[in-house]
């Protein structure tokens, strides 16, 4: 291409004629074009004053690849002084290969060149940098005439840094390679042992399989282990045969790296049989890799299987809590009915690992078991503490609503799910007296006998018989025998201010009777009111003697800490409650049904901002997944209001949510989100006008909101408005959509991608290359003569992008 040409002599002048930077660049940009015509001056600035132009130079002509280039670079790493530069023809040269670059490198795998600087940097020397290049190499390229120096150099004490690279080498080098490997096992140590069984598992002919075979066989476990990796990497059935005879290993952790190699080769030769036996060893890892295989076996083609089935309810016991996990993951593969009630166990149990419960769940799902014991478990892991267990709980009981039969539950799944969104008991509540007892024995804090006789004193005078038949009274005959504060302020004289002082004791006491009873009965949680019972005790007790103000503090802390407890547990269940309804809204962006978008669409008018956020992100999943629903039509004023007048959070979810739904009407309030306070509610209302636009549907005359019709034209001008967006995320978002829309405004784009800082360069070259790239190209040429050193950079790099070899 002309333009193309244009770039290149440009960029090749700029090499010629540019400072450090810009010679750096252009040397950079060069490579990347992969333009034979600038090899010469590449070539030449190989010896360019400035070092880093030099590497920039070597690095580039290792992209071109000729053999003129690779000449060039040969003369770099033979005449050129500076480590840096060596480094990086060498490099280069192990990239491009051939028989003349590896010649030239072959002699670095051992001797340090004469005219090489120091080099060294806190006792650090450039060469060996240059000498682990150039015998990684050697291995890369398998040549085999470098064997010598290979083995010369693992017998250098002073190179033993990079065995494990030497070693890899000759094992890349064939046949040849692998018996010099062989012949250095003979004397080994058990460390070079493991290093030359690593190495040989890089080699894939038959002679590194019997090295490998006979490794096995070591008297040491920590090679037979390493060799047992080697096997994996092979990919090969011969080596999965081999690993077949490593299970039966004395040494747990061969055993589990027989059983690792095996998973990754996915061999067929180990049969289920042999799964199962070291599925129930001594060792657990072994144990555990023995479960997975089972699971990936059985996975792909779930059947039921009694025998796998006893396995695994065995190992849902194991202590190991990912052991136990996999357990579960298997027995929803090849369980049956026969197993849930095992399964709901380990749902079951509070005090079982979440790892555990959650697989568990799963398993139900998996089983379909949808009886009232299984949903009353669900329903119990709902308020479980850990939020895992609550989430799968919830997930379960969307995903068991298919298959629950009507006839054999109080309510579906899905209508549970949808009480618990609206804040509601899943289950119906129990009778108001059941409550009532319930209530009364939770919140006793003191023994009813205490009471009743802290309320009569007068009880001990009484005969014998009817104390014996108070101890007989069941807990709500108690509750309702006992005098209401009413009661007992009727038996009081009505002439009590008036009384004398020896009245006045006598009222006192019973007062204080009063205040006792009336304490109890809340200590108790009578059905009374605690809060108007607290405000006339605490009246009756500050109207009291002076002697008696010890007995008043008691009164008062018991009074305040009885509505405390109420307070609280009033608290906890509407943190609860708000709780469940979010998660319930989360879980119901997988539903699929139109009552579930009704229920969501009712939660955008509640009061807790989390679970209306979460509603509004599920109704935009329901939107994206299951679009034809009817009901979704229903969402768009709602999610209006919501995008005006929500949290960040909210807008932000209503303005996807509305992209989502694609609807016209739309348009007009995500124009007035662009300019919200929020940055990511601006970038979300480019998207989502961008979406509408794309692949938007008009409004019909039952929908809600009815607006005029939007023109593309004046949408493409609202999001170019924002590309003077403070926010570089909103000026980035601008371009693609810009680019999405087929908006070419070449010198809005080049602008933007020259600012200063760069951020805009590679997404506005990216617009521009498919749009109009040879506009782009010449303004951006253009931008090369600038005096401004930093458009000059950025004007390099987006030509690259532009005409890069990836964009060829």
């Amino acid at each position: 291409m002309a333009i193309r040409s244009q770039v290149v002599d440009r960029l090749i002048a700029l090499l010629d004629q540019g400072d450090e930077v810009d010679r750096c660049n252009a040397a950079q940009a060069l490579g990347r074009l992969g333009d034979s015509r600038a090899k010469d001056a590449l070539y030449n600035h190989l010896q360019d004053e400035d070092l880093d132009v030099c590497v920039d130079a070597a690095q580039a002509l290792g992209v071109l690849g000729d053999e003129e280039a690779t000449r060039g670079l040969v003369e770099a790493l033979a005449y050129h002084c500076a480590g840096d530069v060596k480094l990086a023809a060498a490099k280069a040269l192990n990239e491009r290969g051939g028989s003349i670059a590896m010649e030239a490198l072959r002699p670095l795998v051992l001797e340090r060149p004469e005219d090489m600087d120091t080099g060294e940097s806190e006792g650090w020397d450039d060469w060996w940098d240059l000498q682990l290049e150039a015998v990684k190499a050697m291995g890369n390229h398998g040549h085999q005439a470098a064997m010598d120096e290979i083995d010369a150099l693992l017998d250098d004490e002073d190179c033993q840094d990079i065995e494990s690279e030497a070693l890899k080498a000759l094992a890349l080098m064939g046949a040849p390679g692998t018996e010099r490997l062989k012949q250095r096992l003979q004397d080994a140590t058990p460390r070079s042992q493991r290093r030359i069984a690593t190495a040989l598992g890089h080699s894939h002919n038959d002679e590194a399989l019997s090295v490998l075979t006979d490794l096995l066989a070591s008297p040491r476990a920590e090679v037979r282990e390493a060799s047992c990796r080697a096997l994996s990497k092979r990919q090969d059935s011969d080596g999965a045969a081999r690993l077949v005879h490593l299970l039966g290993d004395p040494n747990a952790d061969v055993q589990v790296a027989a059983l690792e190699g095996l998973e990754r080769l996915s061999a067929g030769v180990l049969n289920t049989a042999v799964c199962v036996e070291l599925a129930e060893v001594d060792s657990q890892p072994v144990r555990q890799m023995a479960l997975r295989l089972l699971h990936l076996r059985c996975k792909n083609s779930p059947a039921p299987s009694s025998e796998l089935a006893a396995l695994a309810l065995r190992a849902t016991q194991a202590e190991n809590a990912e052991e136990a996990s996999i357990a579960c993951q298997l027995l929803a593969c090849v369980g049956s009915a026969e197993d849930v009630p095992a399964v709901l166990e380990r749902v079951n149990d509070a005090e079982c690992s979440p790892l555990v419960r959650c697989e568990a769940i799963k398993a139900l799902e998996a089983l379909k078991d949808s009886s009232q014991a299984t949903l009353e478990a669900l329903l119990g892991c709902c308020d479980a503490e850990q939020l895992p267990v609550r989430h799968g709980a919830m997930k379960a009981l969307l995903a068991l609503n298919s298959v629950a039969t009507a006839e054999a539950l109080e309510i579906p799944p899905l209508e549970m799910l949808h009480r618990m969104l609206a804040g509601e008991s899943p289950l119906p509540e129990p009778t108001a007296e059941v409550t009532e007892q319930e209530a009364v024995a939770e919140n006793a804090s003191v023994s009813l006998d205490e009471a009743v006789v802290a309320i009569k004193p007068e009880a001990a005078t009484e005969p014998e018989g009817d104390l014996q038949l108070i101890d007989t009274l069941t807990l709500e005959d108690k509750v309702e025998k006992a005098p209401t504060m009413e009661e007992i302020l009727a038996g009081m004289s009505s002439s009590y201010p008036e009384s004398t002082d020896d009245d006045f004791t006598s009222a006192a006491g019973s007062t204080l009777d009063a205040i006792t009873r009336s304490n109890a009965e809340a200590a108790v949680a009578s059905p009374q009111n605690l809060s108007s019972d607290s405000e006339r005790i605490l009246q009756m007790v500050d109207d009291l003697p002076e002697e008696y103000a010890e007995f008043g503090n008691v009164v008062h802390h018991n009074a305040r800490t009885g509505e405390r407890m109420l307070s609280d547990k009033k608290r906890r269940k509407e943190s609860t409650a708000e709780s469940r309804a979010v998660l319930a809204a989360l879980i119901l962006s997988e539903a699929s049904d139109e009552l579930s978008v009704q229920k969501l669409l009712l939660c955008l008018m509640d009061e807790n901002a989390e679970l209306r956020k979460q509603a509004v992100e599920s109704l935009a999943a329901i939107a994206e997944n299951h679009p034809q629903l009817e009901s979704l039509k229903n969402c768009l004023g709602a999610l209006v209001t919501q995008l005006h007048a929500g949290t960040e959070e909210i807008r932000l979810g209503a303005a996807r949510a509305l992209g989502v739904l694609g609807h016209k009407s739309a348009i007009k309030p995500l124009f007035a989100a662009l300019d919200d306070q929020d940055t990511l509610v601006r970038i979300q209302a480019i998207r989502s006008l961008v979406a509408i636009e794309r692949g938007g549907k008009k409004l019909d005359d039952n929908d809600h909101v009815s607006l005029d019709e939007v023109a593309p034209t004046r949408i493409i001008q609202a999001i170019r408005a924002c590309h003077k967006d403070p926010e570089i995320g909103v000026r980035v978002v601008v371009i693609e959509a810009l680019g999405a829309l087929k908006y070419a405004d070449v010198e809005l784009l080049v602008n933007m991608g020259l600012e200063p800082g760069g951020a805009l360069s590679d997404v506005a070259a990216k617009v521009l290359r498919p749009m109009n790239s040879e506009a782009a190209t010449a303004r951006l040429i253009d931008a090369i003569d600038t005096p401004d050193s930093m458009v000059r950079r950025l004007a390099v790099s987006m030509l690259t992008s532009i005409h890069g070899a990836q964009a060829v």
